[in-house]
């Protein structure tokens, strides 16, 4: 069976609860077309937020860059948050697999 594809690692990256910006989908995933990504993940459903940011690079010039992450924000994670304090985690859940039941750990 083959290895994740780059897409379902930020995919899973973004349910995780973490943010992610170009430059760490090039770091952490080789992958150099994130907004193209985000645009496919959200036709599919995904209610990512895109928040610009302005710094300086090397040179001094202003330049601008975006950064995504989860909406959390949004009306369906309200209805999550009912079941879950950690709307993430839960989403995961539904989207996976179900959590297993451990007797000694409980929920892993």
């Amino acid at each position: 069976m083959p290895g994740k594809t780059k897409k379902q690692k930020i995919k899973e990256h973004l349910q995780a609860g973490k943010k992610i910006t170009p430059r760490e989908a090039i770091n952490l995933y080789n992958h150099y077309r994130l907004a193209a990504v985000v645009f496919e993940l959200k036709k599919e459903g995904m209610k990512i937020k895109t928040d610009i940011y302005n710094s300086k690079n090397i040179n001094g010039e202003t330049i601008q860059y975006a950064s995504y992450s989860l909406d959390v924000n949004s009306d369906d994670n309200e209805q999550v948050r009912m079941f879950s304090d950690n709307p993430q985690t839960f989403r995961g859940w539904l989207d996976d697999e179900p959590p297993k039941f451990d007797k000694k750990k409980h929920l892993r």
